[in-house]
């Protein structure tokens, strides 16, 4: 497209050629991340034409030479469903070798890197996608919906890494926790840290989304334009949620919204935590007691109370694995696993199964990918 409030065009690629360890995957589903909006309202800097996507769930059609690995060390196989990581690492570099995998010095990413010759399907937004040697990767249940895995490579793995955050300065079991936002963050976290034993209250502007987070756990829900005091009001949902004079000891920012992050500092309790995950475009200033905290936060950071108003920044998660790193459920999960990577050889056209070839006569059969273009 050319730029905002263009449609979409679709690009046939006539030849996908794969190097030693990397795959063709056939989409089966792609959800919308809020950064693909964002990208395209052109609230955040993308080089373009590219491939928008990166939360999806598809199936291997073809295989470099050598095949792939999945993060558990098994070779992947033809037709196995997969699904695989926003980043790819190099796995040498300095931040690699510090464990800052998704800070690598060249790191590449799906769904957001300009299309180029030879990674034309590099996003999620396309019937195929060509998954480069040291993608993390992970195989998925065939009874696990595709609906279900597809946010996995980040809304998904975005909260459990934030939840995690939290777990590690004080448990989820049995505690009050507020999370601002119900979009898919806030849905899955209220799923997930309800099954971790919290008590979990939501706070969100849309009455829909509110009703829909007390089907996905949450035990109160609030919305934040209403009066402190008033029955949709954020005390009474805390009351709801935990008993008169409540405070939550967890919060989790899902919403990107500055008002937000006002709300949740002064509602966490002293000794509580408070993660930050949804400022991730250019919005109004943070409150300055955070703001100088806030720069180079990366993905997010919690901080942790010592007493009512007062901060302090324990520690900054960008080692925790984050949307860099696959999250499944508990069924699908497996083991992570170091991989390096080998790109001396030369490229070869990818060996393709005869159900899956491309003829170049006949277009309508070609891997095509829907490009953005600014």
């Amino acid at each position: 497209m050319a730029g905002e409030g263009h449609p979409h065009e679709a690009v046939a690629v006539p030849g996908v050629r794969l190097s030693p360890g990397d795959a063709l995957v056939e989409i089966e589903l792609a959800t919308v991340c809020g950064s693909d909006v964002h990208t395209v309202s052109g609230h955040r800097n993308a080089q373009t034409p590219l491939v928008l996507g990166h939360e999806q769930v598809g199936r291997v059609v073809a295989l470099g030479r050598g095949g792939a690995k999945s993060v558990d060390g098994h070779r992947v196989s033809l037709g196995e469903r997969v699904v695989w990581s926003v980043a790819v690492p190099c796995g040498r570099c300095a931040r690699c070798r510090r464990g800052l995998p998704q800070k690598c010095l060249t790191l590449q990413k799906y769904g957001h890197e300009r299309m180029r010759r030879g990674w034309e399907l590099s996003g999620g937004f396309a019937t195929h996608a060509h998954i480069l040697d040291g993608t993390p990767i992970v195989a998925v249940p065939e009874d696990i919906p595709s609906t279900v895995l597809a946010p996995a490579s980040c809304a998904t793995a975005t909260v459990a890494a934030a939840l995690e955050a939290a777990s590690a300065i004080t448990s989820l079991e049995g505690a009050l926790l507020l999370v601002a936002g119900a979009g898919m963050l806030g849905l899955t976290a209220a799923a997930m840290a309800t099954e971790a034993g919290a008590r979990v209250v939501v706070s969100e502007p849309d009455p829909a989304r509110r009703e829909t987070a007390l089907a996905f756990g949450a035990v109160a829900v609030s919305d934040p334009r209403a009066a402190n005091d008033s029955p949709l009001g954020l005390a009474a949902a805390l009351v709801r949620g935990g008993g008169r004079g409540a405070a939550p000891t967890i919060a989790l920012e899902l919403s990107g919204a500055t008002a937000a992050v006002r709300t949740l500092l002064a509602a966490v309790d002293v000794g509580g935590v408070l993660v930050l995950v949804g400022s991730v475009s250019p919005a109004p200033s943070c409150p300055s007691t955070l703001s100088s905290w806030c720069v180079g936060c990366s993905p997010f950071a919690a901080f942790t109370t010592t007493r009512r108003g007062t901060w302090s920044r324990r520690c900054a998660f960008s080692r925790r694995p984050g949307p860099s790193t696959p999250s499944v459920p508990r069924s699908a999960r497996a083991s992570r696993s170091r991989r390096s990577m080998q790109r001396s050889r030369q490229p070869r056209p990818a060996r393709i199964p005869e159900s899956h070839s491309f003829p170049d006569s006949d277009a309508p059969h070609l891997p095509l990918a829907v490009v953005f273009s600014a």
